[in-house]
């Protein structure tokens, strides 16, 4: 985990990815000092390419005086600078907590009263959801995958665990597929959907790229 120290004034405009500014990382307390864990923002870009919008930053990193000023936990994920509470019109609160989780994020918090979405990258994993008694943790592993990914490339034709694992995957960015296992013409189209939505070679053919491009590595 590398936590770096960023300076609202001097760096609040230089960009961490393709997407997200130093800024939008800052405190909400106005101070100077930004941390920033280097995998965090990986992990939001990872999420706008999911829900194909613009992703808002509610919070992000917290001094330890403005945490305990909002109620924060006292060892909030937000004052070591790996923690961001987000929101977007692309998806509902709970596709993108699954999706969180599905590719890895540390800690993923629901809560759907308050229409947004607690992402973290800590070591560890935890997932819970608000509910009017208070945050209550699901699961550790929910949104995982509970097929294998395939070592080799998968088309049509093809059955299997290996095929099941794709089609998981295409349901959870949003098609209307059954993991039956057979690669037919319907998980193919699909595929190609998917392929042509995020700029692959539209070849029906599910190799390294496609592969990564489910899990949201893009």
């Amino acid at each position: 985990m590398a936590v770096k120290t960023y300076s609202l004034r001097k760096q609040g405009a230089d960009k961490l990815t393709a997407h997200f500014r130093v800024r939008e990382f800052r405190c909400k307390d106005g101070s100077d000092e930004i941390k920033i864990d280097d995998k965090l923002p990986k992990l939001l870009e990872q999420i706008r390419g999911y829900v194909e919008a613009a992703v808002e930053i509610t919070s992000a990193y917290r001094t330890v005086a403005y945490n305990a000023k909002v109620g924060g936990a006292s060892n909030s994920q937000h004052t070591k600078g790996t923690a961001a509470d987000i929101i977007t019109d692309g998806r509902t609160v709970a596709e993108i907590a699954k999706f969180a989780q599905a590719i890895g994020a540390g800690g993923v918090g629901l809560y759907t009263k308050r229409n947004f979405v607690h992402v973290d990258v800590r070591a560890g994993r935890s997932y819970w959801k608000n509910t009017d008694s208070g945050d209550r943790t699901v699961s550790t592993h929910g949104g995982k995958c509970p097929y294998a990914q395939p070592s080799g490339s998968l088309r049509k034709g093809s059955k299997g665990n290996g095929v099941r694992w794709l089609q998981w995957w295409l349901k959870l960015w949003g098609y209307s597929i059954t993991a039956d296992g057979v690669f037919g013409a319907k998980t193919e189209d699909a595929v190609k959907k998917f392929q042509k939505r995020l700029g692959l070679e539209v070849d029906g053919v599910v190799g390294t790229k496609t592969k990564n491009a489910l899990k949201g590595v893009l």
